[in-house]
């Protein structure tokens, strides 16, 4: 029983990491970044191609609604207007920084008192910190008449 578990388990995080995004080209940006989910103690990462968190079945689905902007329509990232080194890529959801690979939150980084991220990170005051459930910050567009 405990071996048939195991094989689940294993075989499920090796799904999970083969159908995950793609990386955007050129941009840096790594598929195997994090799993994009906060469970497990792993930190969620919202992606740099559709903007939803990474690992979950919103991430990239097939037949998704796109905004004018390029991403998904609703997800964390839409609207929300990136820096040229930021755009494209994988986005700390905790810290607001680009979630390369190996990509650790600094805890001596100064937080926002507004949104929670880093202060002056890429994300700061433009989605809420992971801690406040990652809710998104559309002030820059409105997506009802749509």
């Amino acid at each position: 029983m405990m071996k048939s578990v195991l094989t689940n388990v294993a075989l499920l995080v090796a799904m999970v990491a083969v159908a995950g995004c793609q990386p955007a080209a050129n941009t840096g940006g790594s598929a195997t970044t994090a799993s994009g989910t906060a469970v497990g103690g792993e930190k969620a990462v919202y992606c740099g191609l559709c903007g939803e968190v990474k690992g979950t079945d919103k991430c990239c689905a097939e037949g998704a609604e796109k905004c004018e902007c390029g991403m998904q329509k609703g997800s964390a990232l839409c609207c929300v207007e990136l820096s040229d080194d930021a755009k494209g890529k994988d986005m700390c959801a905790s810290c607001g920084h680009v979630a390369d690979e190996g990509h650790e939150c600094d805890a001596d980084c100064e937080k926002c008192t507004d949104c929670g991220l880093h202060k002056g990170s890429p994300l700061c005051c433009k989605v809420k910190g992971d801690d406040s459930g990652a809710e998104e910050d559309h002030s820059g567009h409105d997506h009802s008449a749509e």
